[in-house]
């Protein structure tokens, strides 16, 4: 038989425990019963053997036993003929089985002046055990199949609290691991809780690498397919022609995207953007600011940062600052004017730049973009991964003049892209 479960298994080890625990205490009962039996015979024949001895050292005669189970015999021949023939066969033999059920004890008695005689007592009255056997079988019966379902109710018990949990865990892990969900496993106490929240975390974090490995994958060939075929093909112009000033900016420009493309795409790749700590929003976006310094100069753009000092919020670090950097890049190439106001309102972080003419196409697809667009239309895209990373929302809103980009800055239970 093949046992599949540990709670089946720990039943049947408890209950082959109580089975053989009941057969050996009854056979060591049984065992006691005979020993103490055979000793309280022995020592009566010993207190019988003892007062023969010192009354025939006394009077010098034999006198008659006490009990009227046990005779006297002077010599060998005088003996019941089956002790005859037991003693022939075997000398030191204490007791004799007759086929009538007669039970002998045999003492030899070796008196002061050498002289031997013979002390037999026929004990069958006094077996009490042997003659309670079918009343101690029942009574064994009786204890050992109440034993035995105390065993099995103490075992599914003691499964209870330690075997289910164990085949719990494992059928949810089972379970929840076919359907490719995110573990969420029930606390326990003691060990097996540890050991669940251990799980856990371990299958988690895997499931967490492989997901970003494979959207790392995915992206990196989908990502940068455009910049490196206008890489491709420029360089293949340039075999049969100079480079002009817009092959150079096209170069620039693609170098420039797979840089940046790069950059967002190891860091949702990173371990590292699942940590999260608390981070002073404008201290960040000033640092980030002044990062982005040569652009803002070179094109003379003026950003105006409206967030009080005291605002905090709870991201990774490094995630957000590109998520800005992104943001600012985006209006540097895309107002209509160089100016850019950050405001923060309500768990909601705001950019607003001008603009020429509304967008109706999904800028937030990849190679989505304005059509007076220089770069590869991946800015915008870029930004909603990371943020949907941070499991924050963001919504974009058009005008005839303005374009506003809000960042929802309250976590959301979605999926975040890991």
């Amino acid at each position: 038989m093949t046992i599949s479960s540990i709670k089946h298994k720990t039943l049947l080890i408890l209950c082959g425990f109580t089975t053989g625990l009941s057969v050996i205490y009854f056979a060591l009962v049984i065992f006691i019963s005979y020993a103490v039996e055979d000793e309280i015979i022995e020592r009566l024949l010993r207190i019988e053997t003892t007062r023969i001895q010192e009354q025939y050292r006394i009077t010098h005669q034999l006198v008659v036993p006490q009990a009227d189970y046990i005779n006297l015999y002077e010599d060998f021949d005088a003996l019941p003929e089956v002790i005859q023939a037991e003693l022939r066969q075997s000398p030191q033999t204490e007791e004799v089985f007759t086929p009538t059920q007669d039970h002998y004890h045999l003492v030899t008695i070796k008196l002061y002046d050498q002289k031997s005689v013979f002390l037999v007592a026929e004990v069958s009255p006094l077996l009490v055990v042997t003659y309670l056997s079918s009343r101690v079988l029942l009574l064994f019966s009786i204890a050992f199949f109440a034993t035995l379902l105390l065993g099995v109710w103490i075992g599914y018990k003691l499964s209870l609290i330690t075997a289910t949990p164990i085949v719990e865990l494992a059928e949810s892990v089972k379970k929840q691991l076919a359907q490719k969900n995110e573990l969420s496993l029930k606390a326990y106490p003691y060990e097996i809780g540890y050991l669940s929240q251990t799980l856990e975390h371990s299958i988690n974090q895997l499931q967490h690498a492989l997901t970003r490995e494979q959207n790392f994958t995915r992206d990196v060939s989908h990502e940068l397919r455009t910049p490196l075929t206008i890489i491709k093909n420029t360089l293949i112009l340039s075999d049969s022609r100079e480079l002009t000033n817009k092959d150079t900016q096209d170069l620039k420009s693609a170098c420039e995207q797979i840089e940046v493309t790069l950059n967002a795409l190891l860091s949702l790749a990173r371990a590292e953007s699942l940590t999260k700590s608390d981070i002073a929003l404008n201290e960040l976006i000033e640092e980030t600011i002044i990062e982005c310094s040569d652009e803002l100069i070179a094109g003379s753009f003026e950003v105006d940062i409206d967030i009080p000092s005291n605002i905090q919020v709870t991201a990774n670090r490094h995630l957000l600052k590109l998520v800005i950097t992104n943001i600012i890049n985006n209006a540097i190439n895309h107002a209509s004017s160089p100016s850019l106001k950050i405001r923060y309102q309500d768990k909601q972080l705001a950019f607003h730049n001008t603009i020429e003419n509304i967008e109706h196409q999904d800028i937030t697809q990849a190679g989505v973009k304005n059509k007076k667009s220089k770069g590869m239309g991946q800015g915008l895209f870029l930004v909603s991964r990371m943020v949907e990373s941070m499991s924050w929302t963001f919504n974009i809103t058009q005008t005839k003049k303005e374009f506003t980009l809000t960042l929802n800055l309250a976590d959301k239970k979605a999926t975040s892209y890991e």
